[in-house]
């Protein structure tokens, strides 16, 4: 893996794009090789790929951009942010487009579409988002004050809200269909973490379930088919990947192996991308 990492992203079951250092990398067949390389001055925010082209945003002196790849002849496309932007914190692909997550100067948050080259905002909430998360109709995203974190999801036109009260750090946030979930490490007065634990719902916020992961680091969750999927460290050392049961219990999933380094879970329609200090591909179907 090219080291330090920004930010990881699956093209499909074969292919990983990670962004590291100064150049976004190709994973493939167990080697990795420079895709493109990142604008002299700034640093990777985020990263995603659809439509057989790159997406990235980061951030320098000169301020945030967001930029298209196209990744057969490399060439770029520039998006125009709104001039309240101070920082993207999240690409996601969302059915055949790209939503950004943005943070701006007034103590709001913005979820917007893509469109040519131009953002269509979709919604706007008070604090700074902290979550982006998609499936091929739904988003969601968490926006996080010091006092508490709310997550948004569903359909722009058709949205459910959740908030949880308390400081937090959030982790994660995962949907698929009517299933929502986010995960969070809990802070007391002196922001110091006291644990972890994931909010689930299947029943579009209805009824929600709180697995409690005690004073484990929680580093990623994610629907991997209808089954809630998550990365914490174990008592041991190390970060292992489990799978929740309906009644709250973790199975192991021992497939996954162990890493020294948080692991990302990058679920896709030929299998889920584990990346941690290796990176690997599972037939999860």
């Amino acid at each position: 893996m090219p080291t330090p990492v920004a930010a990881v992203v699956a093209i499909d079951g074969c292919n990983l794009l990670v962004a590291a250092g100064s150049a976004v990398w190709v994973i493939s067949g167990g080697t990795s090789r420079q895709a493109w390389t990142i604008p002299s001055g700034y640093d990777t925010a985020a990263i995603a790929y659809a439509g057989g082209s790159l997406w990235w945003a980061g951030v320098g002196e000169a301020g945030t951009r967001l930029l298209s790849v196209n990744s057969a002849g490399g060439t770029t496309s520039e998006v125009a942010l709104p001039d309240s932007t101070t920082e993207i914190v999240a690409l996601h692909v969302w059915g055949d487009r790209i939503v950004v997550g943005m943070t701006g100067r007034h103590g709001h948050s913005v979820v917007a579409a893509v469109k040519g080259a131009r953002l269509e905002p979709l919604l706007e909430r008070a604090g700074r988002i902290t979550g982006l998360a998609a499936d091929p109709t739904s988003i969601a995203a968490v926006f996080a004050t010091p006092h508490q974190s709310t997550v948004v999801w569903g359909r722009p036109n058709a949205l459910h809200e959740h908030t949880w009260r308390g400081p937090a750090n959030i982790v994660d946030v995962a949907v698929n269909g009517q299933d929502i979930a986010f995960g969070l490490t809990r802070l007391d007065s002196e922001q110091i973490p006291q644990g972890s634990e994931v909010l689930l719902s299947s029943i579009q916020g209805r009824h929600w379930s709180d697995l409690h992961l005690g004073r484990a680091e929680l580093t990623a969750i994610a629907f991997v088919t209808s089954e809630l999927w998550l990365s914490k460290s174990g008592t041991s050392g190390g970060i292992s990947v489990y799978a929740a049961a309906a009644d709250g219990s973790l199975r192991h999933v021992p497939a996954a192996g162990a890493s020294e380094l948080p692991i990302f879970l990058l679920p896709t329609p030929d299998g889920t991308w584990v990346v941690g200090s290796d990176a690997f591909v599972l037939d999860t179907h």
